[in-house]
Parts: C-alpha cells; sequence; structure tokens
C-alpha cells in the first residue's frame, strides 16, 4: 500500500497564523464583537490539518492555542489543548476520508468549530474558571468558521491544483 508524502510548508502555516491573529485583533477593535462570528485561528489549524497532515494540525493547533489564550485573558493551555486535539482529529479523519466536497467540509468545520470550543469551556470548568464562549456564540462562531473556512480551503485547492498544471 502506497502511502501519501504530503510536505509541510511550515513556515507558510505560521504566516497564516500570524495574519490570522492579525485578523482578530483588527476585527476585535473595529467590531468589538467580532470574537462571536468568527475564530480565524481555528480556520487556520483546520486548513493546515486538511492540506497537510494531523502533525501540521497539531503544531498549528498548540501555536493558535497559545495566541489565542495569550491574547484573550484565558487559563493558558485551555485553547491550545483543544485545538491541538481537534487539529489531529480533523487530520486523521482527512486521511481516512479524503475531505474535498463542500457538503463534507462544511459540516465537517462547523462540528469541529463546535467540538474545540466545547471541549474548552469543558476545560474552563474542569479547572473552575468562568468560560469566556457562550452556547450561542459557539453555533454563530461554527457557522462563521464553516462559512470562510470552507472557502479558504476550497480556494487552497484550487490555487495548489493551479500550481501542478
Amino acid at each position: 500500500m502506497a502511502e501519501k508524502i504530503v510536505h509541510i510548508n511550515y513556515v507558510r502555516i505560521a504566516g497564516a497564523l500570524v495574519l490570522a491573529i492579525t485578523i482578530q485583533v483588527v476585527l476585535g477593535h473595529i467590531w468589538g464583537r467580532a470574537h462571536f462570528y468568527l475564530n480565524p485561528l481555528t480556520i487556520v489549524v483546520l486548513f493546515a490539518a486538511i492540506q497537510g497532515s494531523p502533525i501540521a494540525g497539531m503544531i498549528s493547533g498548540s501555536l493558535a492555542g497559545v495566541f489565542q489564550d495569550s491574547f484573550s485573558g484565558q487559563l493558558i493551555g485551555v485553547s491550545s489543548f483543544s485545538k491541538t486535539l481537534i487539529g489531529y482529529a480533523m487530520g486523521v479523519l482527512n486521511i481516512k476520508l479524503v475531505i474535498r466536497s463542500v457538503f463534507f467540509l462544511a459540516p465537517l468545520i462547523f462540528l469541529a468549530s463546535c467540538a474545540e470550543m466545547l471541549f474548552a469551556v469543558l476545560l474552563d470548568r474542569i479547572v473552575q474558571v468562568r468560560p469566556i464562549v457562550t452556547g450561542s456564540s459557539i453555533l454563530t462562531v461554527a457557522c462563521g468558521n464553516a462559512l470562510i473556512g470552507t472557502t479558504i480551503i476550497k480556494l487552497g485547492d484550487q490555487i495548489a491544483h493551479a500550481k501542478k498544471k
């Protein structure tokens, strides 16, 4: 059985994380409630996991989570752990299913975003810290991530396909 060889450019992932942090900070200053509708860091983690591998999902998840925890005032490590698990899970799922259809990609990003935030809330409850997100914001962020994330991943596929030609 031939294994799929994946070349991951970690510099691009780091650049995407910096861009996502910049977008999150700028949106937060322009529109204070932007974090209720979109989490660009989660989109980058899912993009790295789907386009790359579970390892890329884990590395980007841990880095994105630490950045998000340091900017949000949340307990350091909560977002990092939840994003790492979701990045790994999506990377493994992509290996097993090869997710490329919009009809599967959008619901998976929605479910992964919900799971990541619910896991962060669970970790906050375990350490007895007040969670940052609420139930309604979980759904709105997951919808925003599914819409924007699906668009970005499909654009990434088209760009990669165009480079091969």
